[in-house]
């Protein structure tokens, strides 16, 4: 049995517990801090390394953004 696509959606800046305005190194420091926590829960472990690929990534980042509906309002 499969998801609807809204079940399978992560908000990748809660995940790795960051804001939306924050610069590259914030998202890697706290992407690392999660590898070492995560280590023993796959599950957690891959939605925090899928977060980092989309937001260490511009083109991705923007268009999660847009999705969001982050930075709309400014």
């Amino acid at each position: 049995m499969s998801s609807s696509a809204a079940s399978k959606f992560q908000d990748h800046y809660f995940v790795l517990g960051v804001d939306p305005r924050a610069d590259s190194e914030i998202i890697e420091r706290a992407f690392n801090e999660l590898k070492t926590r995560y280590i023993a829960d796959p599950e957690k472990l891959e939605a925090a390394h899928v977060a980092y690929e989309v937001l260490s990534d511009t083109s991705l980042r923007r268009a999660f953004d847009r999705l969001k509906g982050v930075n709309q309002n400014e």
